[in-house]
């Protein structure tokens, strides 16, 4: 199976360098908080506004989700404990909507904070919390999130505009 497969190359590397499981952890455990920082530091409250309702929205669906389809996690070599349904992955979600909130607001920002998602969801299988499908899912969530959200708040605005 390409998923088991997928799952072994990545999650196998956990254990074989101390440096390589550390950064592991900290981009598993910071990588939201950074992007969401990125998201403030640009100072723009309609990037915020879509930063933070793409993030709500992620994470409402990904947790009813969960709550109707439970899926086990990995058991392999683990390097942070998660207890409650691996399907799909939150920090997949959640970075991918705040990274993809970015790219709609400044492509130069953009493409590394999607680049920086991607190491979150890759990092989520390499400490064992998740399987590639999870990560797979979850980041498609948090881009359909953002893009919901970004059509739907520029739709309102040229609407708002007309009527002046």
């Amino acid at each position: 199976m390409l998923g088991q497969a997928v799952f072994n190359a990545i999650n196998g590397l956990a254990g074989a360098s101390s440096a390589l499981d550390w950064t592991g952890i900290i981009i598993t455990n910071f990588g939201i908080p950074i992007l969401g920082l990125v998201v403030l530091l640009t100072r723009k409250q309609r990037v915020v506004l879509k930063g933070l309702t793409s993030f709500v929205i992620a994470t409402a669906i990904e947790l009813g989700a969960k709550a109707v389809w439970y899926a086990p996690r990995p058991d392999a070599n683990i390097l942070v404990t998660a207890t409650n349904s691996s399907f799909p992955s939150g920090h997949s979600a959640n970075a991918f909507a705040l990274a993809m909130t970015l790219y709609f607001y400044n492509k130069k920002i953009g493409i590394p904070a999607l680049i920086f998602a991607a190491l979150v969801s890759i990092s989520r299988i390499f400490v064992g919390a998740h399987w590639p499908i999870d990560v797979v899912i979850g980041a498609a969530l948090g881009i359909g999130a953002a893009y919901g959200v970004d059509r739907l708040l520029e739709n309102g605005k040229k609407k708002a505009k007309n009527r002046k």
